[in-house]
């Protein structure tokens, strides 16, 4: 994305051209992005800010190793009508009665943990603030991939099961479950559309799925936008460990 097509963005997703933040929204819920790290989130982003619709204030997404718990709160209690918020906490019964306390719709977004492993790898060599990147940035990518995927306590890396055990109750807990698998790229029209009537029904909001960038235009993160990249790169003893996992099969995977 070049500097010009990132200054509207930002003036858009944040609520200034057009000036949503200033309009009349009171008929649109607020909304908490709450999701896995490598989930989507730039591209629900892009559904919810792209539609004259929502807007996020000038905040961060939100995450437990910066973050504390009442920090998020506290700005739950803030938030307008026609706002949405990001964040990548777990479950917690402290968060899940500030959101409805205060009205404010929940969206918890997931993806395959079998795809996450895979951005990750792809991922932690290009960023140097990232958690792990003093630890598996100088590994080929196979052994980053197995190590994410298994853990190492000797790098003090959790295994991806261990990692996102603490989300699967906002499987049961948020208002809306969404998967990026029903937004990406290789999604059939007909699975997009349902996840975004869901997105509807939940907030209040009208979308158009045509003003929602799919690609990687907006966020360097964003690397393919497609689901299933797993099936052709894990080996078999990998593809093993996730189908004996009971925590990727509470997820809802298989």
């Amino acid at each position: 994305m070049n500097w010009k097509d990132k200054l509207v963005w930002n003036l858009e997703r944040f609520g200034l051209a057009p000036p949503k933040r200033f309009l009349n929204r009171s008929d649109v819920r607020p909304v908490l992005v709450n999701s896995i790290p490598k989930s989507g989130t730039h591209l629900l982003e892009s559904l919810l800010c792209k539609n004259n619709v929502y807007y996020r204030r000038l905040l961060p997404t939100y995450n437990p190793r910066i973050h504390s718990i009442d920090i998020l709160t506290t700005q739950i209690a803030r938030m307008q009508k026609g706002e949405v918020l990001f964040s990548h906490f777990p479950y917690s019964a402290t968060l899940d009665r500030s959101l409805k306390d205060h009205d404010v719709a929940s969206i918890f977004l997931l993806r395959d943990p079998r795809d996450i492993v895979i951005s990750n790898a792809h991922f932690i060599p290009t960023l140097k603030k990232h958690v792990h990147f003093r630890a598996l940035a100088h590994l080929t990518f196979d052994e980053r991939l197995d190590i994410l995927i298994r853990g190492s306590e000797s790098l003090e890396v959790p295994s991806i099961f261990e990692k996102y055990e603490p989300f699967v109750p906002w499987v049961e807990h948020a208002d809306l479950v969404l998967r990026f698998e029903t937004l990406s790229k290789n999604a059939s029209a007909e699975v997009k559309e349902e996840s975004m009537r869901k997105i509807m029904d939940l907030t209040g909001a009208i979308f158009s799925w045509k003003d929602t960038k799919t690609d990687s235009t907006q966020n360097t993160t964003f690397r393919k936008g497609i689901s299933g990249e797993w099936s052709s790169i894990l080996n078999e003893e990998q593809k093993t460990l996730f189908y004996e996992n009971s925590v990727i099969r509470s997820l809802g995977y298989r």
